[in-house]
């Protein structure tokens, strides 16, 4: 069963924004490329700020990324 919940601020305004208009499918693309690429660069910002808080090294980076990569 799905549970209900209040939609936010955000959900809200993409609803009014997406009512106003009828959105073509290159688009609804273009806005989820802009909204993918925004989390996108959030995380990248959180993540730059961890690495230089714990002082780590490009190689030690990369041997986090590996092994999470190969643990999939």
């Amino acid at each position: 069963m799905v549970q209900s919940r209040q939609l936010n601020s955000l959900e809200l305004d993409f609803l009014k924004l997406m009512s106003q208009k009828a959105l073509s499918a290159a688009e609804l693309s273009d806005i989820k490329l802009l909204v993918a690429r925004y989390f996108l660069n959030k995380a990248d910002a959180e993540m730059e700020q961890v690495w230089k808080e714990k002082k780590l090294s490009e190689e030690e980076i990369n041997k986090i990324l590996q092994a999470d990569l190969s643990n999939k």
